[in-house]
């Protein structure tokens, strides 16, 4: 089983790191930065430890100097400007054992069959738990001087070939059906380690499924597994993120906004633990919005800024003793 993902290459635009790990960056990059960027990026493809069976192909185009030829190429169609290249990135599930030199040949094949007439390189990595493919296209076709157009069509066409390699090659493939079809990018790279809460509670609850034929059952398993459960006219299932995690965060803010005022700053708790968005609740929006990996929950956010009033500080006579209490409540 193969997943493919992808990253445009701009000069403007939120850009994905595609030098080995694809890190998002949310900045936009000039030109020349952004060519020097995919130069590191090509030449990070070719370092590869070949001892451990990793690989680069070069595909219509040749080293030492790979970014200077993708350019050429650009330059030569006047289209050296917007998306200079495509990355993408084919993982394969650990469970299928698939072996560097048989990745490595469908990723060379699938990039022969979806860029004929493209510039490519396709490097196998194995620094990971599993063995992935990157493959970096230069944006423009070699034959017609237009460039490469990305979008869902394009990338359900490269998912669908990637497929074929694989069934042809004896591998399995992401079903329509497969619980790992719908979900996103960084949880599905977390699960093929066994490191994602989500993808681990779906095996567990599978697991649980075929094991329990009661509610105790149920309820004693999850809980070996270091979930808390509440079993209502449904089966409802938490994660148990920690036993002070409220705590501990709430601690935190303190001290935080005690340093804020340490510097004069302005500082706001906006709590969003149990509260609702527009649409979800606040937890996962924030979470979205701010790339929050997988098992955390987010608490509350803090806003610094400068202060547009200095407001007057408490005196003891505004203090309701009555709350306060001795020895006993």
């Amino acid at each position: 089983m193969a997943y493919i993902g992808k990253a445009s290459i701009k000069c403007s635009a939120h850009m994905e790191n595609a030098i080995g790990y694809i890190a998002k960056q949310d900045k936009a990059m000039p030109l020349e930065e952004m060519k020097k960027y995919l130069e590191d990026s090509l030449a990070h493809m070719q370092t590869v430890d070949t001892s451990m069976g990793e690989r680069t192909t070069m595909l219509n185009c040749s080293p030492p100097d790979i970014a200077m030829e993708f350019e050429m190429v650009r330059m030569g169609f006047d289209q050296d400007k917007g998306i200079i290249a495509h990355h993408y990135y084919q993982s394969f599930d650990k469970n299928d054992d698939v072996t560097p030199d048989l990745a490595h040949q469908i990723g060379v094949e699938l990039a022969k069959r979806m860029f004929p007439n493209f510039q490519v390189v396709v490097a196998t990595h194995i620094d990971r738990d599993h063995v992935h493919n990157h493959i970096i296209v230069n944006s423009v076709n070699l034959e017609t001087g237009q460039k490469w157009y990305s979008d869902k069509r394009s990338l359900s066409d490269i998912r669908s070939e990637s497929d074929k390699l694989c069934l042809e090659n004896g591998l399995s493939v992401i079903t329509k059906n497969n619980k790992y079809r719908s979900i996103d990018r960084a949880t599905y790279q977390l699960g093929l380690k066994g490191k994602s809460w989500k993808v681990n509670l779906v095996h567990d609850l599978d697991k649980a499924v075929e094991n329990c034929k009661s509610k105790d059952e149920f309820i004693a398993y999850m809980t070996e597994k270091n979930y808390t459960v509440r079993y209502t006219d449904t089966h409802m299932v938490k994660l148990d993120r920690g036993e002070f995690w409220i705590e501990d965060g709430a601690i935190a803010s303190s001290y935080i906004l005690l340093a804020a005022e340490q510097y004069d700053l302005g500082a706001c708790w906006v709590h969003i633990r149990n509260r609702t968005g527009k649409r979800k609740s606040s937890d996962e929006e924030v979470r979205k919005l701010l790339g929050v990996p997988d098992g955390y929950a987010v608490l509350n956010l803090i806003a610094l800024g400068g202060k547009g009033e200095n407001k007057r500080g408490y005196a003891e006579s505004d203090f309701d003793f009555g709350k306060v209490h001795y020895e006993k409540y």
